[in-house]
């Protein structure tokens, strides 16, 4: 993710942080901006790391060191 998008994210969950005016914040501001940066940080890794596990469940396996296929007999 990149910081635009991020900033994207922010800004559609609190509109009058892309305003040009103060904004201020309180203790439980700080915790909420805090928690939605956890919260899309883990669903964009959780999203990137399932994309992975498939991308590598769909590639062929390697085949078995030869040891294997001499002394097993493995073919393929």
């Amino acid at each position: 993710m990149t910081s635009t998008e991020l900033w994207e994210a922010y800004s559609t969950r609190n509109p009058s942080f892309d305003g040009d005016g103060q904004v201020t914040m309180s203790a439980a501001g700080l915790r909420k901006l805090f928690n939605q940066t956890w919260s899309i940080a883990y669903d964009t890794g959780y999203r990137t790391g399932l994309r992975e596990a498939t991308a590598r469940a769909k590639a062929t396996p390697a085949p078995p060191p030869e040891i294997f296929r001499d002394i097993f007999g493995v073919t393929r």
